[in-house]
């Protein structure tokens, strides 16, 4: 699924440079929220917007997971996640959950650097499993409250 990401040539074929992203079919190998026939407006999402985007996500799919854990039912895998979510956001209305999907991963192409964003993209494009951005966030949360604890004992909770 590398092929999801915008490139640069993938931009300059369709209109001016960079103002519109060839959309990549409606195909069963495109994940939904991809699906689409027309070009797709380039937003520019800021890092700010993407991040605050994926965090989005993430929070809802981690209740998303405690709910469906708690009824017994096998959750859908993340991409069909991701345009439930964007259709919750925008409503039933298909170009503009294309638009922000291919600017979320445009956005993810440009700031790929932060570690989140990199998850993010990587499970996108089913490079990895989402049970490893589950551990990783475990166990970051983990030795956060490790320290915590460490820091009440040795300084009985005060601020230091």
């Amino acid at each position: 699924l590398s092929q999801l990401l915008p490139d640069e040539r993938r931009r300059e074929r369709i209109g001016k440079a960079g103002e519109f992203f060839e959309p990549l079919g409606v195909g069963k190998d495109v994940p939904r929220f991809l699906r689409y026939k027309l070009p797709v407006k380039n937003r520019n999402m800021t890092k700010r917007d993407v991040e605050s985007t994926i965090n989005e996500i993430w929070r809802t799919r981690e209740i998303d997971l405690e709910n469906l854990k708690a009824k017994g039912v096998t959750p859908a895998p993340f991409t069909d996640f991701v345009f439930e979510f964007l259709q919750i956001r925008y409503g039933n209305f298909p170009g503009i959950i294309c638009e922000m999907g291919y600017n979320l991963l445009d956005g993810c192409r440009r700031f790929g650097d932060d570690a989140d964003v990199e998850l993010f993209q990587l499970l996108v494009q089913g490079e990895i499993l989402e049970g490893v951005v589950i551990d990783q966030t475990n166990l970051i949360n983990n030795v956060q409250a490790r320290f915590r604890k460490a820091d009440i004992s040795v300084h009985s909770g005060s601020l230091t």
